[in-house]
């Protein structure tokens, strides 16, 4: 799990980058980023109820780390 939500640091830094000297009003980066983006533009009144449920489960996940 802790290894979906990593991106390169160096190359989130290029891509900022490059969305600056192209005006780029919006970036996203990594699918941690997108994929609630592409959620919430589908079905913006189930957005909340799935990250709520993602939260439970992140939260389930760590007690049973424990």
């Amino acid at each position: 799990f802790d290894k979906l939500l990593t991106f390169p640091a160096e190359r989130a830094a290029e891509l900022m980058l490059e969305a600056v000297k192209t005006r780029r009003p919006r970036l996203l980066i990594g699918l941690s980023a997108k994929v609630p983006d592409v959620v919430a533009r589908v079905a913006p009144m189930s957005f909340g109820m799935l990250e709520r449920r993602a939260s439970q489960l992140v939260r389930l996940a760590r007690t049973v780390r424990r």
